[in-house]
């Protein structure tokens, strides 16, 4: 659609019809500068999977003189960069004019999903995850391209078959107990002490967590490094 006028999702032919004998810009030249802008600014990671760009039909009244200059594209503020989304195409000659051309742009890549149905509380092994192939502009959220990244992991809801995870859907399992006794790690250049303690709260791998230390009694936070270890900042 014209710049200004109405939803960008359509493309209206709403600016003067040029007078009789003006050349005309050709709705594929338009169509052509969105889509290759659109895979222009897709990042390196995108561009070695499977990409696929579709820009949306033109209205057959589209009737805009053609531009004496190449045509500019550009994102409108707040366009998506996958999925469903819109382009903008501009001439800044000696006619301008500004067009919104509806864009879908699919990236596919092989994630994890779900190889069964899963229940939520499960924890995740090679049996229960496979990759597949799917459309990354639906998974907004985040995705996992490894299988070794989610192995271990907890599962906070239910999936069904071949529906892939997202982070929001695993957790780390817990390597430390409220009320475990821990071994405090301190150190630094190659020397470290070890103290015991006890866990004031839960930990997965990284959580930073409080702990007692048994033989000071002073409560430190420290990071949970391994099963039973928490490290203590210097």
């Amino acid at each position: 659609m014209v710049k200004g006028l109405g939803h960008l999702g359509l493309a209206l032919l709403l600016a003067t019809t040029p007078v009789q004998g003006t050349e005309l810009q050709s709705r594929d030249s338009i169509r052509d500068t969105a889509k290759r802008f659109a895979r222009q600014q897709l990042d390196e990671e995108a561009l070695r999977q499977v990409v696929k760009i579709k820009p949306g039909r033109l209205d057959p009244r589209l009737r805009l003189a053609r531009c004496d200059q190449p045509l500019q594209a550009f994102f409108p503020s707040g366009a998506r960069r996958m999925g469903n989304t819109t382009v903008g195409v501009r001439c800044n000659g000696s006619t301008p004019w500004t067009l919104y051309v509806p864009v879908t742009i699919e990236v596919y890549a092989r994630v994890v999903v779900a190889a069964a149905p899963l229940a939520k509380g499960e924890i995740l092994d090679g049996s229960k995850v496979r990759l597949a192939e799917y459309n990354l502009a639906k998974l907004p959220q985040g995705y996992f391209h490894q299988l070794s990244k989610v192995m271990g992991m907890r599962l906070r809801r239910n999936l069904r078959m071949g529906q892939p995870l997202v982070p929001a859907m695993v957790q780390a399992p817990r390597l430390v107990e409220r009320g475990q006794r821990v071994i405090l790690v301190a150190g630094g250049n190659g020397l470290d002490v070890r103290m015991p303690g006890e866990a004031l709260s839960h930990g997965a791998r990284g959580d930073r967590i409080r702990v007692r230390n048994l033989s000071s009694r002073r409560i430190v936070e420290g990071v949970v490094t391994d099963d039973g270890l928490v490290r203590v900042s210097p």
